[in-house]
């Protein structure tokens, strides 16, 4: 079978910032800190959305040593064990930078619709796939998709495929 879409290039990613204040201009600089975390996360929108500072959702940022990783709770995923997981350190960076210590607390990402409040996910994807309609950006010519928040995740595959032995 054959992927519905492709990674989006390096050189497409900021067509998409663009098209944010297009699309939901009054949230544009929230959309834009979005989309780049999926861009240097590889996370699926799911995930995105739940991810915090601290307890949350089960899915959060573990900052207690030198490199952070991604720790689920036990229960919050098929095989009931917590775990921890690597993060990139582009990721890591790019969060420590964009995000003062004191504001490390509660939902990483916040995706605010039209009328003030937060999306649910797949109303998110709604609002990505919008934004990559509005850049113009193809990834799949024989359906006639644009972008998604998938593609971003294949980018950032894409991205890290090179960088990183396989098991």
């Amino acid at each position: 079978d054959q992927m519905k879409g492709r990674a989006i290039e390096d050189a497409e990613f900021p067509l998409m910032l663009d098209a944010v204040d297009k699309v939901i201009p009054e949230y544009a600089d929230d959309w834009k800190h979005y989309l780049t975390g999926l861009w240097h996360s590889g996370l699926r929108r799911s995930e995105s959305i739940r991810l915090s500072w601290d307890a949350g959702d089960g899915f959060e940022i573990h900052q207690t040593d030198l490199f952070w990783k991604f720790r689920i709770r036990a229960g919050k995923q098929k095989n009931k064990r917590g775990q921890l997981c690597v993060m990139t350190p582009d990721f890591a960076e790019w969060l420590q930078r964009v995000t003062p210590a004191a504001d490390r607390n509660g939902l990483v990402f916040n995706p605010i619709g039209h009328k003030g409040w937060r999306l649910t996910d797949s109303e998110v994807g709604r609002v990505v796939s919008e934004i990559g309609r509005a850049a113009g950006i193809v990834t799949d010519e024989a359906e006639g998709r644009c972008a998604t928040c998938h593609d971003l995740r294949r980018s950032f595959g894409t991205r890290w495929a090179s960088r990183v032995m396989p098991a």
